[in-house]
């Protein structure tokens, strides 16, 4: 069974994920590399697929040619997606989005959280769950995590520098720390420092890093902290055996249900007062955060690279 999958870009991230994916048979197109609709013609005429699966996004022009498309070359259509928009929501999308459902034969949904959605809105065809994830570069001879005391602890964002990540709370904490005598240190792992105003020296910024340098500059870091968006991060910290603090907040992407508020991640109330106290209380317990770490690298076996590649191959 022949299969197709259909993508607007080519996110450097899912590098590890696309090359499984190549090996398994599956062919890949990407529209911003190869082309629009007389590429995808030609892709269509050269190989016989029975099934195509298309990134579900509305605003992605390839998935309505794809759609026209299956009354001339009999394929059935798959989509694969979030589905809904959690950062935002628009009456006209919302229509749109489960109208477009009519035309799916299967749905690639991120999660458990995303087939809830689509059960929700009355989507009665398969459903296989992916349990989108990032490849790990843990090894298994990494101690287990310490806090050398409450007032030395090292933090880290990792992610894109976007506006639904807040990353300019960061350097608002570190200059909070700063004020309450507190020696916290914080690494901002990002693509772009564009409207970063970093005045702290307790501050590094570090640009364009990705795969497995990450894990090296992130041996010493005791909290993943993200201020806005939790996204793929969630798999960042479960491989790093790093627990992530974040904020409770409608606006967070699927991965964040992985998260396990107290297990494997801390979720609080946004204030910095509060979020100083939860961190200075889990430094003084050592137990407590070294079951917070080994929750985090149990989690990262739940949520594998060989699992999400698998499940589009079945």
């Amino acid at each position: 069974m022949k299969k197709l999958i259909v993508q607007n870009i080519y996110p450097h991230y899912r590098k590890p994920f696309f090359l499984e994916l190549e090996k398994k048979g599956i062919d890949l197109f990407f529209q911003k590399i190869d082309g629009g609709l007389f590429s995808i013609l030609r892709k269509l005429n050269n190989t016989k697929y029975h099934e195509v699966i298309i990134e579900h996004s509305l605003s992605f022009k390839m998935l309505y040619y794809l759609i026209f498309l299956k009354l001339f070359y009999r394929y059935k259509i798959a989509y694969f997606g979030h589905y809904i928009n959690f950062n935002t929501e628009n009456p006209s999308f919302n229509f749109l989005r489960k109208f477009s459902l009519i035309f799916c034969s299967r749905y690639y949904a991120y999660n458990d959280e995303v087939k809830y959605h689509l059960k929700n809105d009355g989507f009665k065809n398969k459903i296989i769950c992916f349990n989108n994830t990032v490849v790990s570069y843990y090894s298994k001879s990494n101690p287990i995590r310490k806090i050398k005391s409450s007032k030395n602890i090292e933090f880290a964002f990792i992610g894109r520098n976007y506006p639904h990540k807040k990353i300019n709370d960061i350097l608002s904490l570190a200059n909070y720390a700063k004020s309450k005598s507190l020696d916290w240190n914080f690494k901002i792992i990002t693509d772009s420092d564009n409207n970063l105003k970093n005045q702290s020296e307790n501050v590094e910024i570090i640009l364009g890093t990705t795969g497995q340098k990450i894990y090296e500059i992130l041996n010493d870091t005791n909290f993943i902290i993200i201020p806005g968006l939790v996204g793929l991060v969630a798999n960042e910290s479960f491989n790093l055996g790093c627990p992530i603090i974040t904020f409770r907040s409608k606006t967070h992407s699927p991965e964040f249900y992985y998260l396990k508020n107290g297990i494997n991640s801390i979720i609080i109330k946004k204030d910095w007062e509060i979020l100083v106290s939860t961190i200075i209380s889990i430094s003084k317990s050592e137990r407590y955060y070294e079951y917070l770490c080994k929750n985090c690298l149990k989690a990262s076996q739940k949520y594998t690279m060989k699992q999400t590649v698998n499940s589009f191959s079945t």
